[in-house]
């Protein structure tokens, strides 16, 4: 009798890669576009007008930085930019069941990004003082580098992230000489990683090298691929579903160099962010209790109609 032929891998072969989708993103994006679009239907129109002309608008003594509603914005917004510090606790406790620090990061950003809104609307747009220069240009830096840590964060560091060392281990199970061969080769592609203390001008100066490290890496797997037999039999009935699984492995395998690129740039950046956050804290505290001293107390004085 002849041997029956093994059949061949089917679709199962292949491991199910999937990306878990997150929608915060867009939830904070869309609360902060609301947010903007009415302050802006309260008073945009005032907004651009020239300082002189604004004299002479409605909602003069209305949106002035110490008038109510201006003035309100103001304590509004440094509340929420105050409390968006919560997080800074959060991480130092870190071991209690306070919630993923993912939300807590996304809470974080949102209520920097609405109170750094409301602050500025505060302002009216104008800088008449050291003091609110200061806060402005403090917070204005808090806020980009606050941004540009978040992309690091969810982008390139992804918390929770499978890495490629589990793919690989997942790989074993039913391709393990594919598996073999693509650890290999990358083991001839390796990153190039930096010192705890690297400094920030350092860590910018090996970005184009991470760079060229990442797109060797994603060329070594596709080109391992290429020609692998585990994976040429596949491609003969399920060449989509082998092109699509090719793709993920080498977006995985120059993803860990995304990794150590988003580590060094986290060490610098959180110095940065930090330095800012803590000027900007402190010219708040001075803007208050300016403030306060000339008697701009919001609720309790400005609505009985308090002069500057």
């Amino acid at each position: 009798m002849r041997p029956s032929r093994p059949s061949s891998p089917s679709r199962a072969s292949l491991p199910s890669f999937q990306r878990r989708r997150s929608y915060a993103a867009w939830i904070i994006l869309a609360g902060l576009i609301l947010l903007t679009l009415g302050l802006l239907w309260r008073g945009g129109q005032f907004y651009m007008m020239s300082l002189d002309a604004r004299v002479d608008h409605r909602d003069f003594h209305l949106l002035r930085p110490h008038e109510w509603l201006g003035h309100g914005y103001g304590v509004v917004g440094t509340a929420l930019i105050l409390t968006n510090l919560l997080y800074l606790a959060r991480r130092s406790l870190a071991w209690l069941p306070l919630g993923a620090m993912s939300r807590w990061l996304d809470v974080h950003v949102f209520t920097g990004i609405a109170g750094s809104l409301l602050v500025l609307f505060h302002s009216a747009f104008q800088l008449r003082t050291p003091i609110a220069t200061v806060t402005s240009v403090s917070l204005a830096v808090v806020v980009v580098t606050g941004l540009a840590g978040r992309y690091l964060y969810a982008v390139v560091l992804r918390p929770g992230a499978t890495s490629l060392g589990q793919r690989l281990a997942e790989m074993r199970a039913t391709l393990p000489d594919f598996a073999k061969a693509v650890q290999e080769a990358l083991l001839a592609c390796p990153t190039s990683r930096l010192p705890p203390n690297a400094s920030l001008l350092r860590t910018l100066a090996t970005i184009p090298k991470w760079a060229l490290q990442a797109r060797a890496r994603r060329g070594v797997v596709k080109r391992v691929a290429a020609d692998h037999p585990e994976l040429m039999e596949l491609r003969e009935t399920e060449p989509r579903a082998v092109t699509r699984f090719v793709r993920e492995i080498s977006w995985e395998a120059g993803r860990d160099v995304d990794r150590s690129m988003g580590e060094a740039m986290l060490r610098s950046w959180r110095g940065v962010h930090r330095l800012m956050a803590l000027l900007f804290v402190f010219s708040v505290v001075v803007h208050v209790g300016v403030a306060l001293k000339f008697g701009y107390w919001w609720v309790f004085s400005l609505s009985e109609g308090a002069v500057p």
